[in-house]
């Protein structure tokens, strides 16, 4: 059975319902081909997913439009058993350059916190789930507690299709 081998917990400002998950190389590691944010972006509008991935990036929308969230992210040995409790779950693939992740708002600075997957210029597979925790507006602002997103990594064993990133080049790597 698979285990969890590192968890990072952060809080980031949700704005216009919109955070990114970002490796440290950002633009600078994502592989060719891969989508820019802002096309992550337009894909999310039309389409209406709430997580879309290429290389480096991961764009994500909330269900709700401005507050603070809480952000789990996860390294895992192996693929993490499924959880119930979670509104949303989507499971996906992303190249990282560097194998440095963190997640930040739209707008404003990211929190400073990262999570170190220890693999470069990998393929991991991302599950991500979201929930509302219940809590309305308390008088703070931005509000608190209102969402909370869950990233789990774990390696990819193969070669793997992801929607567009058809012209980067799969690495194949086995273990750390």
């Amino acid at each position: 059975m698979a285990e969890r081998v590192v968890e990072l917990i952060d809080q980031v400002l949700v704005d216009h319902r919109e955070l990114m998950l970002l490796d440290w190389d950002g633009g600078n590691g994502q592989p060719e081909g891969g989508l820019s944010p802002f096309d992550l972006a337009d894909q999310a509008n039309s389409s209406g997913a709430w997580f879309l991935t290429s290389g480096n990036v991961a764009f994500i929308v909330g269900g709700h439009s401005f507050h603070k969230a809480t952000v789990v992210l996860e390294r895992w040995d192996g693929e993490p058993p499924q959880d119930e409790g979670w509104a949303k779950v989507v499971d996906a693939t992303m190249f990282l350059s560097s194998g440095v992740v963190y997640v930040t708002g739209t707008a404003g600075p990211p929190s400073g916190r990262m999570l170190n997957l220890q693999a470069r210029g990998q393929e991991w597979n991302v599950r991500a789930g979201v929930r509302s925790l219940g809590n309305g507006p308390t008088g703070e602002y931005p509000p608190d507690n209102i969402e909370e997103f869950r990233m789990q990594f774990w390696i990819c064993a193969g070669l793997i299709d992801s929607p567009g990133l058809e012209n980067v080049r799969r690495r194949r790597r086995r273990g750390l």
